[in-house]
């Protein structure tokens, strides 16, 4: 009896020792997944930095805010010119 049960102790704590040592596999996995997604996710932002200092560096940048500011500006003008009207009126109507 006192073997069966020495054997049972036995196969009970060898299962529970390959069950601590999957557990390490997985986390340790786990922490690599982590690690090769941040270490891409570096890799990625380095690189999109070194595209805009390249396009700052070329001009790129400059000549596209150049065009888009002339674009602003062309939108707005028709709503600045009302504004100036609307607050040319009121200041007339205060003034009466």
């Amino acid at each position: 009896m006192k073997v069966l049960a020495l054997v049972v102790l036995v196969i009970a704590i060898s299962g529970l020792e390959a069950g601590v040592v999957k557990r390490e596999a997985d986390d340790l996995f786990q922490f690599q997944h982590f690690s090769d997604f941040f270490s891409k996710l570096g890799e990625s932002l380095k690189k999109y930095g070194e595209d805009i200092k390249d396009k700052f560096n070329n001009g790129e940048i400059q000549s596209n805010t150049e065009k888009l500011g002339s674009q602003i500006q062309q939108y707005f003008e028709p709503i600045r010119t009302h504004a100036e009207s609307w607050a040319q009126q009121w200041s007339e109507k205060i003034k009466q």
